[in-house]
């Protein structure tokens, strides 16, 4: 089954509206056969796939959308791709290594852990920070149509989760039901976590790595804070949007007009 697949309608919006049901979906990867992927998206009526993964990870894991979806990668946080390509080769996921059982994840030497420490940090304070691809994502959201359409990344909690932030707040839903909902992977994501946990950390007794490799695994509310902080710069989110994300006030008009009921 599809990691984290769900969808971000049903929550308190703008003028006492509802995010629209059935019109924006998140998930994790997409990397299945041809017809078990068909039979997964087929009852969500898409017609767009927006693929946030960088170009290492599209090489690692493709896939084929049913006919009459499109697809279109627009990569996240392409500054941090080196960073990220690193992290990969030290820490071999087991959903872009196969499914071999014999696998251990090399040993990392502490210059390197050190290295990689505060990363989500990082990556989500980036992600805040210089949005402008979420907007541009937005944007073609809105360019769409009355259409379904679903965004993912590799695990659907991380880049996934800050577009998904971005738009609900930006459809005026509370931060406090934000913040809940981007919590939610820890939970849509419980057997996926068990499983890469128990590959990551087979013969490692570093307690320092087996946090590190754990904290990876989660979201935690201090990994969006350092999203928000760039939002809370400004004094209202309009501003921010404008200024960061490029959607202006007709953007932001047409976007709850599409998704709020």
């Amino acid at each position: 089954m599809i990691v984290n697949l769900r969808e971000l309608g049903g929550y308190g919006g703008l003028d006492g509206k509802k995010v629209k049901e059935g019109m924006l979906f998140r998930s994790g990867h997409l990397s299945f056969p041809d017809e078990e992927l068909s039979g997964y998206l087929e009852p969500l009526a898409l017609s767009l796939v927006f693929d946030l993964r960088s170009a290492d990870e599209t090489r690692q894991e493709p896939y084929t959308l049913p006919d009459g979806i499109e697809y279109r990668h627009r990569p996240v946080v392409t500054s941090m791709e080196g960073e990220m390509r690193a992290l990969n080769m030290a820490f071999p996921f087991p959903n872009q290594k196969g499914d071999d059982e014999d696998f251990i994840p090399l040993s990392v030497p502490p210059e390197v852990l050190s290295n990689f420490g505060g990363f989500l940090t990082r990556l989500y304070s980036d992600m805040g920070e210089n949005p402008a691809i979420f907007g541009g994502i937005i944007r073609e959201m809105l360019e769409n149509g009355e259409k379904p359409v679903l965004f993912h990344c590799s695990a659907g909690k991380d880049r996934t989760g800050v577009l998904a932030a971005l738009i609900l707040l930006a459809l005026g839903v509370p931060e406090e039901e934000v913040r809940g909902d981007y919590l939610l992977s820890n939970r849509y994501r419980e057997e996926a976590m068990a499983r890469e946990l128990q590959h990551l950390t087979r013969g490692i007794t570093d307690p320092h790595l087996l946090t590190m490799i754990r904290d990876m695994l989660v979201v935690k509310d201090e990994y969006l804070e350092a999203a928000f902080r760039h939002v809370r710069v400004y004094p209202r989110f309009e501003d921010y949007a404008r200024e960061r994300l490029n959607l202006d006030s007709h953007d932001l008009s047409a976007l709850r007009q599409r998704y709020l009921e």
